[in-house]
């Protein structure tokens, strides 16, 4: 094998390549976060719908002779409420960290000739 026949690589080629990478990287990030936030907002709805129809069924509690009628729907209220304040907390990690891989993206960015 002949030592002289290596070739390097194009520079610009090397740029392109890194550049079209870190394309990809926060189109993904970008799309993952967007994915979070629009999960995030149903289930704040869900949240809301749930605590009011909770609210609502202690005051119809308080005043029903038998609440025992009421009492199973406002446990599963309460299941709800809680379940999707640990959801929301899990999608506001997950919303943080593609911003944070984002801002990782632009900082690479800039501090780079990519």
């Amino acid at each position: 094998m002949n030592a002289w026949n290596f070739r390097i690589r194009s520079r610009d080629r090397d740029k392109e390549t890194d550049r079209r990478r870190l394309d990809r990287l926060a189109e993904l990030s970008t799309t993952l976060f967007h994915e979070v936030r629009r999960e995030s907002d149903g289930i704040r709805r869900r949240y809301e719908a749930a605590v009011g129809d909770a609210a609502f069924a202690m005051e119809a509690q308080a005043a029903e002779s038998d609440q025992r009628k009421l009492e199973g729907r406002i446990d599963d209220l309460t299941d709800t409420v809680l379940s999707c304040e640990a959801r929301l907390r899990d999608l506001d990690v997950q919303a943080e960290f593609y911003q944070d891989i984002l801002q990782r993206i632009a900082t690479y960015r800039s501090s780079s000739d990519v």
